[in-house]
C-alpha cells in the first residue's frame, strides 16, 4: 500500500518549530509511505492510521484532498496482480472549530494501536518498568473519547488482565510477557488468535473453525467406534473373579 503526498519530514519540522504539537508516543507518527500489508484472509479488513500536514486555507474547503491511497495486491479470484487507488478528502476551514473532538472510528483505532504498542514495548522492559508503561496505556485508553466503547474496553480488559500478571518476576516472565506478545499481534495485526483479538474474528474464520472442530469430533468418533469391543461377558469376568 502506498500513502501519496505524505510529508514526513515537514511534519517533523512542524513538530520541532512548535507549530504542530503531535501527541506523544502518536500511533501513525512514523507510518512509512509504502506499507506491506502482507497476506488476508476471506473478508479480513486492516485499518491504517497516519499523519499528514496541511497548509493554511483563507476559505472553507468542503472537499479538501489530503492523499491517494494506492493498494497493490494479488486476487486470488482472477489470479492476477490488481491496483485499486482511491483519494482521500476531508472538510475544512480556516479556523479550528470550537470544541472539536476525534472522529470516533478513528480514536478505537488509535486506541488499539496505542494498546499493541504498549505490549510490545512492555516486553523488553523489566517488571517495573512494564508496569508503568502498560498502566501509562491504560490511562489513556479510560480517558479517550471512545473509552466507553466495548472495542476500546476490551482492549482495557486485556491490558489490566497483563498488568494483573505481573505479580511476581516468574509470573511477570512466564505468563504477562507470553500474553503481551500473543495478545499485541493480535490487535497490531487486527487478527483474531484463539482467544485472543477475538473481535476481529469475521464470519468466514468462524465458519472454517466450526468446520474444523466438527471434522476433529468425527475423527474422534470414528477411531472410538473402529476400537476393537472385548467379547468376554459379564459371566465370563465373574467366573475369573
Amino acid at each position: 500500500m502506498k500513502i501519496k503526498n505524505f510529508k514526513k519530514k515537514k511534519l517533523q519540522e512542524l513538530e520541532r518549530q512548535k507549530q504542530f504539537e503531535l501527541e506523544e508516543a502518536a500511533p501513525g507518527k512514523d507510518t512509512p509511505e509504502n506499507l506491506f500489508l502482507g497476506d488476508f484472509y476471506s473478508e479480513e479488513a486492516r485499518d491504517v492510521v497516519f499523519y499528514v500536514q496541511l497548509p493554511h486555507i483563507s476559505q472553507p474547503e468542503p472537499e479538501f484532498k489530503i492523499a491517494t491511497v494506492t493498494l497493490n495486491y494479488y486476487n486470488v479470484v482472477t489470479e492476477k496482480h490488481d491496483k485499486v487507488s482511491v483519494p482521500c478528502f476531508v472538510r475544512r476551514s480556516p479556523e479550528i472549530p470550537v470544541h472539536q473532538t476525534r472522529d470516533f472510528a478513528l480514536d478505537m483505532q488509535i486506541n488499539r494501536l496505542t494498546a499493541a504498542a504498549a505490549m510490545e514495548e512492555a516486553q523488553t522492559k523489566e517488571m517495573a518498568q512494564a508496569k508503568q508503561v502498560v498502566c501509562t496505556a491504560i490511562a489513556r485508553l479510560k480517558a479517550a473519547i471512545s473509552a466507553s466503547d466495548p472495542f476500546t474496553q476490551t482492549l482495557i480488559a486485556d491490558l489490566e488482565e497483563i498488568l494483573g500478571d505481573m505479580k511476581d518476576t516468574s509470573s511477570f516472565q512466564k505468563v504477562a510477557v507470553a500474553k503481551m506478545a500473543w495478545k499485541g499481534n493480535a490487535h497490531k495485526n487486527q487478527r483474531g488468535c484463539g482467544t485472543a483479538g477475538v473481535g476481529y474474528q469475521n464470519k468466514a474464520k468462524a465458519d472454517m473453525q466450526m468446520k474444523a472442530q466438527a471434522y476433529s469430533e468425527e475423527k474422534k468418533q470414528e477411531k472410538f467406534a473402529s476400537k476393537p469391543v472385548s467379547k468376554e461377558s459379564y459371566s465370563d469376568k465373574k467366573k475369573k473373579k
